[in-house]
């Protein structure tokens, strides 16, 4: 849980980063691909991952337009990270009004009561990166190749002339 808008803001733009470049990385023509009927194909994961701000935000009870930038954007990756950027502009604006007090009190997102905190650490930036590696597999999946988030990618380790790890 965030206990420092500081903190969030830092971590945030980190994620924000990693998540675009990833969606970067695919084309229109990966949009609709899914392995299976019960998953998600990747449009609509990406659709989710870039609608996940404006969404928390509302339930919050803040007022913004994220929602309305990203509701069209699903046949596109360029219009995805287009909203995407948009909603994270104002996601800090609004966040950056905040005080480090106003982490610790409690409001109702999605029919339970969290501290905005919480909400920020685990709802917004878990999810999205609970997200991001579903989407990593569908990238796999489609031998689409990776970017590196927290360390080295198979194929980072072979251009370095290392042995891939296990």
């Amino acid at each position: 849980m965030y206990r420092k808008i500081s903190d969030f803001i830092e971590d945030w733009e980190q994620e924000f980063q990693s998540t675009k470049n990833l969606i970067a990385l695919l084309s229109d023509n990966e949009l609709n691909f899914s392995p299976s009927k019960n998953i998600r194909p990747i449009g609509d994961l990406v659709f989710h991952i870039v609608g996940t701000p404006g969404t928390l935000i509302t339930e919050m009870g803040f007022s913004n337009n994220m929602l309305n930038w990203y509701s069209d954007s699903i046949e596109s990756i360029e219009r995805l990270i287009e909203n995407f950027v948009k909603s994270n502009i104002e996601l800090i604006d609004i966040i950056s009004k905040w005080t480090d007090n106003d982490l610790e009190k409690e409001v109702s997102v999605l029919g339970d009561s969290y501290k905005k905190g919480y909400i920020l650490s685990t709802l917004l930036i878990g999810h999205q990166a609970h997200h991001r590696g579903q989407l990593t597999i569908l990238m796999r999946l489609k031998n689409l190749k990776l970017i590196e988030m927290y360390g080295p990618t198979y194929e980072t380790w072979v251009e370095m002339g290392e042995e891939p790890m296990k």
